[in-house]
């Protein structure tokens, strides 16, 4: 589908990509072999590319191709795995993912791949926020892979890039300079890190200009860059905060695909959550932007007394149980703990 013109529009980035593959026939036989060995008992990644590589040694497919076909098989899910587990917007994992896949040409074919996957297995697997995150993860690597291995980007130079980024955008706006870098003083490197600069931009003026400071500042974007509809709350942080924003976007029937929750330096919460409708539809209209305001200031008032909505399993979720995991693992680098925890999702 990807190489056919009427359909260009719907995959543009992987339309593009596919245009320069000088054989395609790698990415076809690749999709044929990367779930052969699923049922068989082991690592169905390693084991079918094991059975490509004797497929590709009995038809006379040349060695190089064959490496390829065997090292995508082998690797067909580790471009999900880090887009949709992993901190992408980290420049440490970004350089570990380059190193891994190697150089450009292993990058292109594995994207297509990763999303032919993803679409193929159920058209309801796919969203926007899943193609925004991918296509993310492709250009990040992209450009480490052109700045060479072994000169990764240090976060210190990342956090700048963002803030002269920002800057740039917050020029147009009626705010000095010095407010601005003022408020900015108050902001951790981790946040300039994990935010794009039209994030910081939104997230500067909405502060600045936000006067009440009796009651939480809510911003709502209905869509963005990163797929989906954003919601920032910008807050004094205290205990529970995190747990009540949740309940409260639960009650309101929205799916949370993405938080990122960052502490000033004086002691406010900025969070930020990427949100879809139960339909996987964004939040674009008015009225139900209001609706979500209005829910979150008063469950913010009454953050004493939280309501955890009860969980109502689907059939599936019934039918297919998921087993609660939960795994810690130690961070050195940034001199933290990791803890990660898989479920169904409710």
């Amino acid at each position: 589908r990807l190489t056919v013109p009427e359909h260009a529009d719907e995959f543009p980035l992987s339309t593009k990509i596919i245009r320069r593959i000088p054989k395609q026939e790698i990415i076809t036989l690749s999709a044929f072999f990367h779930d052969i060995a699923k049922g068989r008992g082991g690592d169905h990644s390693k084991l079918g590319a094991i059975d490509a590589g004797i497929f590709c040694r009995k038809h006379g497919i040349n060695e190089r191709d064959a490496e390829m076909i065997k090292w995508l098989v082998e690797n067909h899910l580790i471009m999900s795995t880090t887009a949709q587990r992993k901190d992408i917007s980290d420049p440490d994992i970004i350089a570990e993912f380059a190193e891994h896949v190697g150089n450009q040409n292993r990058l292109d074919h594995i994207y297509l791949l990763t999303v032919a996957d993803i679409r193929a297995t159920s058209p309801n697997l796919w969203n926007s926020w899943k193609d925004a995150l991918l296509a993310e993860l492709f250009h990040s690597t992209s450009r480490a892979l052109r700045r060479g291995l072994d000169n990764p980007l240090e976060h210190q130079d990342l956090a700048e890039e963002t803030k002269s980024q920002a800057m740039v955008i917050l020029e147009k706006s009626a705010l000095d300079s010095a407010s601005i870098k003022q408020q900015w003083q108050q902001f951790t490197q981790d946040y300039f890190i994990r935010h794009t600069a039209e994030e910081v931009a939104w997230h500067t003026q909405g502060i600045i200009e936000h006067c009440d400071n009796k009651n939480p500042l809510i911003l709502i974007r209905g869509e963005t860059q990163r797929g989906g509809s954003e919601i920032f709350v910008y807050t004094r942080d205290k205990d529970y905060l995190f747990a009540t924003i949740t309940a409260a976007l639960e009650v309101l029937g929205l799916d949370i695909i993405d938080a990122r929750v960052i502490t000033t330096e004086n002691g406010y919460a900025l969070d930020t959550f990427l949100v879809l409708d139960r339909d996987g539809g964004l939040i674009s209209h008015k009225g139900r932007q209001n609706e979500i305001c209005e829910q979150l200031r008063l469950g913010l008032h009454q953050a004493d007394d939280i309501t955890q909505p009860r969980a109502v399993l689907t059939r599936q979720q019934k039918h297919f149980p998921t087993a609660t995991k939960i795994f810690f693992r130690d961070d050195e680098n940034n001199q933290r703990t990791q803890m990660e925890v898989v479920s169904s999702d409710r």
